[in-house]
């Protein structure tokens, strides 16, 4: 999972990089398209206001959805990989909703 907006680990320096290095049939990435590098915790309740522009405040993903987004494709991944849950495999199939821009190796 990468942030499209993060400038604390640019993609250009360390997701991209690390995606191109992955060789695995079942690689996924998800880059959420207007997530920073703080969308992926809760430093934005935590400390509001002080580290604004990198996944909070204004022109970035809800926070709540965030969240949402995280844990069901990183409850999805585990599933699929551990136990080949049908609902799981699915969900990973499935187009990915506008927020994310989802990529497969497979589809390369």
């Amino acid at each position: 999972m990468t942030g499209g907006r993060d400038a604390t680990l640019p993609n250009s320096e360390e997701g991209g990089p690390i995606w191109d290095a992955l060789d695995g049939p079942e690689d996924i990435r998800l880059d959420f398209i207007e997530a920073g590098h703080f969308t992926f915790s809760n430093m934005c309740d935590t400390l509001p206001g002080l580290i604004d522009g990198d996944g909070c405040g204004d022109g970035f993903l809800n926070p709540e959805r965030a969240l949402d987004l995280i844990n069901r494709y990183a409850l999805a991944f585990a599933r699929a990989q551990l136990w080949a849950h049908p609902e799981s495999i699915e969900i990973l199939a499935d187009a990915a909703p506008p927020e994310l821009v989802l990529s497969r190796k497979q589809d390369r």
